[in-house]
């Protein structure tokens, strides 16, 4: 397994692997992504690159694994800024990567011991993205994208309903962290061969 952390760019293109690109709360969100890696690891080995918008450690087992780091971007101005950072690898996850991929939304419940402490609100800006893909979703089938929430999670419930009624059907939240990581998985085999110019995310 690779793995692809914030303060990285990588040319995805050279990576004959899926892309799974793990979206969901960071601030106040319990580190929910190294557990989902673990999952991610254990169904599929290591034919996947992680995407995680997130930093850890220089030792850390997930920044030991990151993919190589594409020269033009080495100390860049932008590795600090995680919303292009995004942008940019998302819809790679989502559609255009040769290889497949997928973005995995997970909702944890904000975290007891370690709450979000900037005064802003738990998952605020994961709650704006994740009804922006619904949006790319609703005219583009071949997206691949798979949404998971903590039962617990506030706002679950009319995340569903925002889903059903976008697609006049029942949408699948999934209940679990392991059976999000799993449809993830499974969604991301379905392939992709479009060409990087024509994405409309650009």
């Amino acid at each position: 397994m690779h793995t692809l952390l914030l303060d990285r760019w990588s040319d995805t293109r050279t990576l004959k692997m899926p892309l799974l690109f793990f979206a969901g709360p960071v601030l106040g969100g319990g580190d929910w992504q190294s557990r989902a890696a673990n999952i991610a690891e254990k169904l599929i080995g290591d034919n996947v690159c992680v995407i995680i918008p997130r930093l850890y450690p220089a030792d850390h087992r997930l920044s030991l694994l990151q993919a190589p780091e594409s020269p033009a971007h080495v100390g860049a101005p932008e590795l600090a800024k995680k919303f292009p950072w995004e942008r940019w690898h998302q819809p790679e996850a989502a559609l255009f990567h040769p290889w497949g991929g997928a973005i995995m939304f997970w909702f944890e419940c904000e975290s007891k011991t370690e709450p979000r402490t900037d005064g802003l609100p738990y998952a605020m800006s994961s709650r704006e993205e994740v009804g922006e893909w619904r949006g790319h979703m609703m005219y583009d089938e071949r997206i691949r994208c798979v949404v998971g929430a903590d039962p617990k999670f506030p706002g679950r419930n009319q995340m569903l309903e925002r889903f059903n009624d976008a697609f006049h059907r029942s949408f699948k939240i999934h209940n679990t962290l392991g059976k999000t990581v799993e449809a993830a998985a499974k969604t991301m085999l379905r392939g992709c061969a479009f060409e990087q110019k024509d994405s409309p995310f650009r």
